[in-house]
């Protein structure tokens, strides 16, 4: 059971004796039990339900003639503690989850707590709980990373499409729309795709695609392309192309007559613009036009 089962359950007051036992055990029991310590010695200032008690009886005197409502005061007290427990744990949990994310055109490198490293593609971000790490090497992608992990517990790395699991590896994710691609460069990687579980090894690509899923072998660098500042693709709808290209220079493309849906096989640079869009039109005979950070890409009628 994984320590979100166990906070839920604790919280709930639902914990069984051997779950209990070992809750106790994790660095997450230790953090919520001075939380909840601290709590416990939190008195609500009664004069604020004290003030709205009085102002609620007023108006209800002055509105209707009823017998005063002394029995809602003990309610708004607690009404009050309630509202300082859950801000409390809100802030809480909001101070120990780092997160980073990367503008257009812009790659960031950064060291979880374990030592493991991340680059981040362009327009991505990742955020994870830095208070339990060490017991619970977990993060949140969206967009595009590569990670060298250290040699540890299990790492994931969870998507909005499915769960990236491993040991001490070398992989590269991206998940963006209804995309997911997975390319393990050393050791082995495990991917949990709805009820579907697939283990590569290096070289090879998951790939899921609007539910559509492929695995095969890839030629691989020492490290993925964009890193190197080029982006490659292999046999992508051209859709996911142009949309590489906006997020790399930060600009907006428009189609006329363009077939979008056609796979493109191919790359283009992250430091020439000119040069960039020879690549990617070039092989399907389009035309383009750069009108300030617009650019039209013009198919045959």
């Amino acid at each position: 059971m994984k320590n979100k089962e166990y906070i839920e359950k604790w919280l709930e007051g639902s914990l069984s004796e051997s779950e209990r036992q070992a809750f106790e055990k994790t660095r997450d029991f230790k953090d919520l039990e001075k939380l909840d310590h601290a709590l416990k010695q939190f008195k609500a200032p009664d004069y604020v339900s004290e003030e709205e008690y009085i102002k609620i009886q007023q108006k209800l005197q002055n509105e209707t003639k009823v017998v005063p409502l002394k029995w809602l005061q003990p309610f708004l007290k607690v009404a009050a503690a309630l509202l300082v427990i859950v801000a409390g744990y809100g802030l809480y949990n909001t101070f120990l989850t780092e997160s980073i994310q990367t503008e257009m055109a812009s790659q960031s490198e950064l060291f979880l707590p374990d030592s493991s490293r991340v680059m981040l593609n362009a327009q991505s971000d990742i955020s994870y709980g830095s208070y339990n790490w060490q017991s619970n090497r977990s993060l949140q992608l969206k967009g595009e990373a590569f990670f060298e992990v250290a040699k540890g517990s299990t790492f994931d790395v969870n998507t909005a499409l499915g769960t990236v699991r491993v040991l001490g590896t070398k992989f590269n994710v991206i998940s963006r729309g209804e995309y997911l691609e997975v390319v393990c460069f050393e050791g082995k990687v495990q991917i949990e795709f709805g009820p579907r579980t697939e283990s590569i090894s290096p070289g090879v690509m998951f790939r899921a695609l609007n539910g559509k899923i492929t695995v095969k072998n890839v030629k691989l660098a020492e490290k993925p392309s964009w890193i190197l500042n080029e982006s490659s693709f292999n046999s992508m709808p051209y859709a996911y192309v142009i949309d590489e290209l906006e997020r790399q220079y930060n600009t907006v493309i428009k189609t006329k007559s363009v077939n979008t849906s056609l796979l493109f096989t191919g790359s283009f640079v992250h430091e020439d613009l000119e040069l960039a869009l020879k690549a990617i039109t070039g092989p399907l005979n389009l035309q383009y036009t750069i009108q300030g950070k617009e650019i039209i890409l013009t198919g045959e009628k």
